[in-house]
């Protein structure tokens, strides 16, 4: 999610010079980085700055900014929003190096994260960050590489529109470089600083860089057309990163490194809670689990719900002692939403009645006792529910009518079935997985 920015910080490794103009560079770099609630996420780190190709020997360099656009992709915004994010912050930690004659220098440089908004649904997460590169000095003349290598996001901290956290915390998220891509940032000219004139390294005509025919910057792989980026893989076409076709960074199309949406997100709830069943003036406990898949572009989910079997002890008429033994089986599976952190779910349950005693002695129940449809079951929480954290639900049901219970049937069926069920259970989540 803010993996990008953390490449901003791998930037950090650069170096500059007072002597010579500064010349562009860029790399983008993808990166798979493991998050909470989404889990592994690509993330396309695009990494500009400005600094000359030429330095003398023993020069301190000045410091410089490096900028980086960080595209994690809609499904990286999706997660958020999912937990209500409205905001998010943190730093990160790049590792680097630094290789030249006389110099072989591992970095690790950290950045702050700056609070930035996350954007609306389905957009993707676009990062916007900048760092300030150290000051270095060369000791022997010859080319100094500058590579960048994997980042470790630390301490990221989304926070909901008031100020208060999510369900996510805050957490930690190390990104993996994806293998075989060239993770060269550029390159600088060590020069001995020695006799060329107007400032011209190593006598080379025209003011051309250390010897570099035709205007083409220093550090440009032999091959690579005139103009062609430091760092650009030789042979490809006008600056375009990494051999991606029209600019789109990293080979990703349409510029969402994520692909979209991905496969959904798994949750799993523990369910707790109790149904009030109106006609029989009763209450029965509920217990069992549910285990959901949510697309989050989509809002949407589908998902097993599983209710254990269950006893509920009932007045009919108001003082007539009735205990019932009830088993629940699911017609299909559950659905419903999750959009702006409301939940709101249909389910569709068998009821059967296996046992049916009054002041103690059986009168009914039975494998082929239960309702003659399915119990439909609408539930939603209150405005804030969080899948990390859970929450309540509440709602309500009509109770059908009842078969195959014996010769007391239908009288059965009469001080069971109606409307005006209610239903409030409690949500703990499990392990989120996908």
């Amino acid at each position: 999610m803010a993996a990008g920015s953390a490449g901003v910080v791998a930037a950090g490794l650069l170096l500059t010079s007072g002597i010579g103009s500064a010349e562009p560079h860029k790399l983008t770099l993808k990166m798979d980085c493991e998050f909470p609630l989404i889990l592994t996420q690509t993330v396309s780190v695009e990494i500009n700055a400005d600094f000359p190709s030429t330095i003398p020997v023993n020069t301190l360099t000045p410091e410089f900014k490096i900028d980086t656009v960080a595209n994690a992709g809609a499904t990286a915004t999706n997660g958020l929003r999912a937990v209500q994010a409205a905001k998010i912050s943190g730093k990160a930690i790049a590792k680097a190096h630094l290789k030249a004659p006389g110099l072989d220098l591992p970095l690790e440089i950290e950045a702050t994260v700056p609070e930035q908004p996350v954007p609306a649904q389905n957009q993707p997460l676009v990062l916007k960050a900048s760092a300030t590169a150290p000051a270095v000095s060369f000791p022997q003349p010859g080319t100094a590489t500058i590579l960048v290598n994997d980042i470790q996001l630390k301490e990221l901290h989304p926070k909901k529109a008031d100020g208060t956290d999510t369900g996510l915390g805050v957490f930690d998220a190390p990104c993996k470089q994806h293998d075989g891509q060239n993770h060269v940032l550029g390159t600088v000219e060590v020069t001995d600083g020695g006799g060329d004139p107007a400032g011209d390294p190593a006598g080379d005509p025209a003011g051309d860089p250390a010897g570099d025919p035709a205007g083409d910057p220093a550090g440009d792989p032999a091959g690579d057309p005139a103009g062609d980026p430091a760092g650009d893989p030789a042979g490809d076409p006008a600056g375009d990163p990494a051999g991606d076709p029209a600019g789109d960074p990293a080979g990703d199309p349409a510029g969402d490194p994520a692909g979209g949406p991905g496969n959904p997100i798994e949750y799993g709830f523990n369910l707790a809670g109790s149904s009030f069943i109106k006609t029989p003036n009763g209450t029965v406990k509920l217990t069992g689990g549910i285990d959901a898949k949510y697309d989050l572009a989509t809002g949407k989910f589908d998902a097993d719900l599983k209710l254990d079997p269950t006893t509920g002890e009932f007045k009919i008429m108001n003082f007539l002692p009735t205990t019932a033994s009830i088993e629940f089986t699911p017609e299909g599976r559950t659905t419903g939403t999750l959009i702006d952190g409301q939940l709101k779910s249909t389910s569709a349950e068998w009821i059967t009645l296996t046992s049916v005693k009054a002041f103690g002695f059986p009168i009914g129940g039975g494998a082929e006792c239960r309702t003659v449809e399915p119990a439909k079951i609408s539930l939603a929480s209150k405005p804030g529910f969080d899948p990390l954290a859970g929450g309540k639900l509440t709602g309500g049901y009509d109770l059908p009518g009842v078969k195959g219970c014996g010769f007391l049937n239908d009288w059965i069926s009469m001080f069971t079935a109606g409307p005006g069920n209610t239903v409030d259970v409690d949500l703990t989540p499990k392990k989120a997985t996908s």
